[in-house]
């Protein structure tokens, strides 16, 4: 009997096993997942967001030396309000081919971890008939100074044991930086989908800057609906003594995290939302996405700088839903001096004749940014050009607009668009194409066709914060790095005197009229 056939039997009896396990317990669903050329239990643990061990329980017999190419493994997918355990992936440093004669005291020697650390990146070696082979290709973990502490209080990151002194230069920032993710893994929502892209994203930023020499621990943990689990979620991740924490994504965990944030005075990110009141008096918060009165400042600033001498006319829309955005800028420019004019998109040639100038280019602004906003102002700004060429304009577009480059570009360009964004993907570049590449080969799935890219944040914003905490440790805030980020250029403003960051980051895409595109008036 071959191995295979050994093999498919074991699946089939946990098979049988598991209906019945799962009619007591109807919050596991499991997916079938046959393996590919190149995976991993460790990629797949990544892929569906859940721990090693959890794959292995539901495959009896599974391991590392017999997963291959068209077994079909087992996933088991937890019920979003019920899951409470927490998934860790290992921080693993690089891989190990065993030669004849190692053993697992001999490995761990040569790296200089413990056994129990090498058993924890390779969880079947737990397995009471597991044997280490020659040729079998194992995962190495970087060391942990910190596997047998058991803090007591709320100590944060900063005040350390005489172990961690050593593993963070004096003045300088940490050299192993420990990183937090609470966001919901597991949920079939597009809300979730999302957070796993931007998560994946993350790893490949840890995976460069160990490429580069920097140690980096990553914790990963569900984000669950109820109050009370996530509290116990935020306990474990107090005991792990991070630098950051990323998440969460629900809004009712907002206050409880923010709490447990300056309590433990741990550095921590909410990468999506902007509606956190809690920016205000609490220094230990970052925000990726600015409240909107400070987008209004940061766009009607950018306007102000890149379009000092204008004329400029604000389009009436259908939907208006930017009129608080219109208002601002109305007002910013009114106090400068601008000449300032009104229009609805259905006027006349003549009509539109009348609020151009002849001395200096025009901008129009529209007062709305859904979808049918654009098609509808685009394509009247198109047919004024054409028939009155003597007019300078330019047409001003809003971030949510960029997906209209792929199939109306040439129309962009048409009409001289100025879009404003903190978050620019360029299918164009090279090297961003090879980091799409490189997820879409380690994770076999395309990405998701949103604005911003999650991968691609969540690549950027690994790039910032582990630079940044290696660099700086506690004291990093705000400084500018100049990173090679590939979509948005993360730099933090401080949002009130005694209150936590949000990123500033503005420009504009210019779609000119020369067809060429270019990124203008970075701050």
């Amino acid at each position: 009997m071959n191995k295979k056939t050994i093999y498919t039997r074991v699946l089939v009896f946990a098979l049988l096993f598991l209906s019945a396990l799962l009619s007591a317990n109807a919050q596991i669903q499991l997916q079938k997942h046959v393996v590919k050329s190149g995976e991993t239990l460790y990629r797949l643990s990544v892929q569906y967001g859940i721990a090693v061990n959890q794959i292995l329980q539901y495959n009896p017999g599974l391991n590392s030396n017999n997963l291959q190419i068209g077994n079909t493994v087992l996933i088991p997918r937890f019920n979003e309000n019920d899951k409470t355990e927490t998934l860790e992936p290992i921080a693993i440093k690089t891989t190990h081919k065993v030669k004849r004669k190692e053993t697992l005291f001999s490995i761990s020697q040569k790296y200089e971890i413990t056994i129990d650390e090498l058993k924890a990146a390779n969880p079947e070696m737990f397995a009471a008939d597991y044997e280490l082979k020659k040729g079998a290709k194992i995962n190495i973990p970087f060391h942990s100074v910190h596997a047998a502490a058991k803090p007591t209080t709320a100590q944060h990151p900063q005040e350390q044991t005489s172990a961690e002194k050593n593993t963070v230069p004096a003045g300088k920032g940490y050299s192993t930086v420990k990183i937090a993710i609470m966001l919901p893994f597991t949920s079939n929502s597009a809300g979730s989908k999302r957070c796993v892209e931007f998560y994946r994203g993350f790893l490949l930023a840890v995976d460069k800057m160990k490429n580069e020499g920097k140690n980096v621990e990553i914790y990963a943990y569900d984000e669950p609906k109820a109050q009370n689990s996530v509290i116990t979620v935020l306990e474990s991740i107090r005991l792990k003594r991070v630098h950051l924490l990323v998440g969460p994504l629900y809004f009712e965990h907002f206050e409880a995290v923010s709490r447990f944030s300056n309590t433990n005075k741990i550095k921590t990110l909410v990468p999506f939302s902007s509606k956190i009141e809690e920016i205000k008096d609490n220094e230990y918060l970052y925000l990726l996405n600015a409240p909107e009165e400070e987008k209004h400042e940061f766009s009607s600033n950018l306007f102000i700088k890149n379009f000092p001498n204008q004329k400029v006319v604000f389009v009436s829309t259908n939907s208006k839903n930017e009129r608080a955005f219109t208002r601002h800028l109305r007002s910013k420019l009114l106090k400068k001096g601008y000449k300032v004019d009104d229009i609805s998109v259905a006027s006349t040639d003549q009509q539109f004749r009348l609020v151009c100038s002849t001395k200096q280019q025009t901008i129009f602004v529209p007062d709305g940014s859904a979808d049918k906003d654009f098609e509808t102002v685009i394509n009247r700004l198109i047919k004024f050009r054409k028939a009155n060429p003597q007019f300078n304009t330019a047409f001003f577009a809003y971030p949510d607009w960029q997906h209209f480059a792929s199939h109306r570009r040439s129309d962009m360009h048409i009409v001289d668009t100025y879009l404003y964004t903190n978050a620019f993907f360029n299918p164009w570049s090279a090297t961003t194409n090879e980091l799409k590449n490189k997820y879409i080969q380690w994770f076999k799935t395309d990405i998701i066709e949103t604005s911003p890219r999650m991968f691609m944040l969540g690549y950027d914003t690994g790039l910032t914060f582990i630079n940044g905490l290696h660099n700086y440790g506690r004291h990093f805030t705000t400084q500018n790095m100049k990173l090679p980020l590939q979509q948005s250029d993360i730099v933090f403003k401080k949002y009130s005197r005694n209150g936590g960051y949000v990123s500033d980051s503005m420009w504009f895409i210019h779609y000119r009229t020369d067809y060429q595109i270019e990124k203008v008036a970075e701050k």
